[in-house]
This record gives structure tokens, sequence and C-alpha cells, in this order.
């Protein structure tokens, strides 16, 4: 490097630094102090929440009619709560497309539910794949354990192979993942490699190298230090529990591809992260990352499933170098990287026809 290009990092470091120390222990501290006073102070916010708690089940058959406009293979998509004879979880599942088509899992991450895939949903679906899209343990309509440990990555991985094998399969042709749904693709495909034949994994960094990674590029390290925040006891619920409409608003302010997100898809995700305990749920993923660290050495192996891997390169809170510096020995049958520029965090959302034709093809193509 030029002394002109470690100034140039240097100086990118230090903003990054303030922003992060600002946002991380300044603002989202203040954040909660005052949503926590508002929820003493203004009972209607309360009211607020629970009524767009109790829209959720509406709000499902929305999604299910617009899907049912799109899709035109296949029985009309349906919405089913399956019980998992192991480990005794209530999973809420959407469930579109061919009966008989080789079955793919959708799984969204944090704070979405199966509704992020609704771009997807009807494009697989009228390639003839069974479309299976849970909301994922701890969210929407789904069980919601209490205990921390419950919320390992193994664990929620174990619920997809029971999902997959009640749905009356053996294997998904494949699963595919975003977010903290990426990290339980990756986990899956790691645990159980004879019930999947493909993996795509969007923004959502490989459990085994994710930590070297954070250890070797300190940016990285200050982008993480939001999972600090959202660990902590109490004081995320206080912040962004009260009112799960202005948190979705809050998110989607994010994405670098304005409008994105409709007024209709924040009050849906909205309604799923307004059910009793799913803030709480989702916040629990970052609070179990202590307890999956002796699953280091097994997310170590090799993982031989085939492997399509989409980023949005401008993420604000993942950079793209930790696909680009994923091991080759963790992932040999690493396909392709897919890189999208001027896109941020919520891929499937801001680059729908570039996720959906790339999984598309992937998927169709023979190892």
């Amino acid at each position: 490097m030029s002394p002109g290009d470690v100034i140039t990092w240097l100086i990118n470091f230090v903003k990054l630094l303030i922003t992060t120390l600002l946002t991380q222990f300044v603002a989202f501290p203040l954040k909660a102090i005052v949503m926590g006073s508002r929820r003493l102070m203004n009972p209607a916010g309360v009211k607020k929440a629970q009524a767009i708690r109790e829209r959720y089940g509406e709000l499902i058959g929305q999604c299910l009619a617009i899907l049912a406009q799109k899709i035109e293979k296949g029985p009309k998509p349906e919405s089913r709560r399956i019980k998992l004879p192991k480990s005794g979880m209530e999973m809420h599942v959407v469930l579109a497309g061919p009966e008989d088509g080789p079955m793919v899992v959708l799984l969204h991450g944090f704070p979405e539910n199966f509704w992020c895939w609704h771009h997807l949903i009807p494009v697989l679906a009228n390639a003839g794949y069974r479309v299976v899209a849970p909301d994922v343990r701890g969210n929407g309509f789904t069980s919601k354990p209490q205990e921390i440990g419950a919320y390992r990555l193994d664990r929620i991985a174990g619920d997809i192979d029971e999902l997959i094998l009640a749905l009356g399969a053996e294997r998904a042709h494949a699963v595919i993942g975003h977010d903290w749904g990426g990290c339980v693709a990756w986990s899956f495909a790691i645990g159980y490699p004879y019930r999947v034949n493909k993996l795509v994994t969007i923004n959502g960094p490989h459990p085994g190298n994710f930590l070297n990674y954070i250890f070797l590029h300190p940016t990285q390290l200050l982008r993480s230090l939001y999972m600090t925040w959202f660990a902590l006891p109490f004081l995320p619920e206080l912040a962004h529990g009260t009112d799960t409409m202005d948190f979705m608003n809050d998110i989607s302010s994010t994405a670098i591809q304005k409008g994105c997100f409709t007024q209709f898809d924040k009050e849906v995700m909205a309604a799923a992260r307004a059910q009793p305990g799913a803030m709480t749920g989702g916040l629990n993923y970052y609070r179990a990352i202590p307890w999956g660290l002796p699953l280091l050495r097994k997310y170590s192996k090799p993982m031989e499933t085939p492997t399509l891997v989409i980023w949005g390169t401008e993420d604000h809170a993942l950079e793209i170098g930790i696909v680009q510096k994923l091991k080759s020995h963790l992932v040999p049958k690493l396909k392709e990287i897919i890189p999208i520029p001027k896109c941020g965090h919520w891929v499937p959302s801001e680059a729908r026809e570039v996720v959906s034709s790339s999984i598309v093809r992937f998927l169709a193509a023979k190892d």
C-alpha cells in the first residue's frame, strides 16, 4: 500500500470508529430510555403494538392471496403449523408450488419473517419447486423457547432437519438462507450433508470463517459491535420492542435501494415481530453466540455441498471480504460468489431480479 492508501484507510477507520461508538453506546441506549419511558407513560403505544400483533393472521392471509396471483403451478399457497416430534417445536410454514416438486427451503434472518422471500417464492414455484418458507425458531407464529442456549445454530438447524422429514421428504434439493438464515443454512449443510443437495447463502457468513475474519480485520470488528447491543439483556427490547412498526421503519431505512420495502412488507414483518416473545426470540440469536463457540471445530471442517454465495457489496454490517476470504478447504465446492454492487444487506428485496435469476440457474445446473 502507498502512503496515500494508508492515510485513506486510517481516515475511514476513524470515521467508522466514531460512528460506531456514537451509535452503539450513545444513540441506542438513549433510545432504550426514551422508548421505555414512553411505554410507561403512553398506554396508547401498548395498544398500538397489540393491534398490529393481532393482525398477523389476517396479514398472512393477504400474503397468500398476493402469492396466489403470481403462482401458476401447483396448488394455492398455504400456511401451516407443523409440530416437530423430536424438539416439540411448532413451526409456522408457508408452502407453495407443486407438492411433488423438488423441495427448496427458504430461511429468513432478523428481524424479518417468511415474507422476506415473497419475490422469490413465485419464481421458484413457477419453476416447479416445492417451496417451504418457515418463520424460523423464535419468530412469528413459530415456538419461542426461553432458554438462550436453544438458539444455537445447531439447534435451529435441527429444526430444519425435522421440518424436511415432517413434510415427507428425505432431503431438500436446496436450502437458501439470508442473514441469520444464511448462518443456519451453513450450519445445516455442515451438520446434515445427507439432507440437502445444494446450498445458497445471501449475506450470511460461514460460522467457521466469520470469527477468523473479525480477528484479522478491525473494520469488521467495529461493524459487528451492533451484535453487542442486541446481546444485552432487556435494553434492546425496551428500545425496539414497544413499537415494532417503528423498528421496521428504522431497519428499512438502512437499505441502499430505497423503496425496496413497501408499507405492506413492513406491516407484515412488524406484526410477526410483535408476537409475544418474538422480539426476544430474534435477539436471542445474538445472545446465544457464546453458546456456539464449542461448535467452531465442527464448523472448521470441509463442507461438500455445492454452494452459491450472493453478496450485497454495500452491506453496512458485513464486509464482502468475509466471503472473498472464504477458505477453499472450508467450502471446496463453492461454485460462485456473486457480488451485487449498489446493494445493501437486504438483498432479497433490494436485488430481487438478480437473486431470483441466479438461484434458478444454480438450482437447475448439474453439479
